[in-house]
């Protein structure tokens, strides 16, 4: 999870911290299915509904804010994926920029279930979750949700609308990341993406563990991202990138190695 010291200390200074119990939250959670064939893999989701105006966050977070954590408790022999983003917003507080989800969202996962399945035992799927939700101030929360797989009513309506927001594979775009560079001077990645095709409106890198990004200081023209990482220890590296990029108004997710230069 993308919690680190500088996003503590920021956090700290321009919000407001409190914590709140699951059934007093300003975000409730529930979990749903698409489908109930559990024979064969089926997604299930995460569902956020929060009072108006305010937001959740994105796997990275921006300047600040704590994404979402998932504990996944399974049925035997069941298997689940990451959690899957759809879209995010980007917001701007009082300097910070950070990227998430506000009023409601979806989270999907990825269940696989066992190869075989024998006789017609309770089978649920538990998920204890932690998040950070905002306005003009920002409250930790934690609940948690269950699923009865055997007795759940699909909402393939719901999953529906929330895959129109998932972003693409660049690949189904005319855009390309020709090279994608890092040159470390003074301590500092500075970090150069190439592209060639269409030109990108904006960009939203992916998670940055282990470095500091200001995420205002991004640089985007049509064909070239710029941006520099701090690193927290002297031996870390940048071995790739990630991110969104939005092409005509539709986002496209890449994740690319990273050429090293002198």
């Amino acid at each position: 999870m993308q919690v680190i010291l500088l996003v503590y200390f920021i956090l700290v200074i321009f919000v407001s911290f409190s914590a709140a119990a699951d059934e007093d939250t300003i975000a409730q959670i529930s979990l749903i299915t698409e489908s109930d064939d559990i024979t064969k893999p089926f997604y299930i989701g995460l569902y956020f509904e929060m009072e108006p105006d305010w937001y959740i966050y994105w796997e990275n977070t921006g300047d600040a804010g704590i994404p979402v954590d998932v504990q996944w408790e399974l049925p035997d022999g069941y298997s689940i994926s990451e959690l899957i983003y759809p879209t995010p917003e980007r917001f701007d507080t009082q300097g910070l920029m950070s990227f998430g989800f506000k009023d409601e969202a979806l989270l999907f996962a990825k269940v696989t279930p066992p190869s075989s399945q024998t006789g017609n035992h309770e089978q649920i799927i538990s998920a204890d979750v932690s998040w950070m939700v905002c306005k003009e101030s920002c409250i930790l929360e934690d609940g948690t949700a269950e699923l009865d797989l055997l007795n759940a009513e699909p909402t393939p309506g719901l999953f529906d609308k929330y895959k129109n927001k998932l972003p693409e594979p660049l690949a189904h775009s005319s855009t390309r990341v020709s090279t994608v560079e890092s040159l470390k001077r003074d301590g500092r990645f500075y970090i150069s993406i190439h592209l060639e095709g269409d030109p990108v409106a904006d960009f939203f890198p992916g998670p940055v563990e282990d470095f500091i990004l200001s995420h205002k200081d991004i640089e985007i023209s049509d064909h070239k991202i710029s941006y520099t990482l701090r690193p927290y220890s002297d031996t870390t590296v940048v071995e790739e990138v990630s991110g969104l990029l939005f092409i005509d108004d539709v986002a496209f997710h890449f994740n690319e190695p990273v050429s090293v230069l002198d």
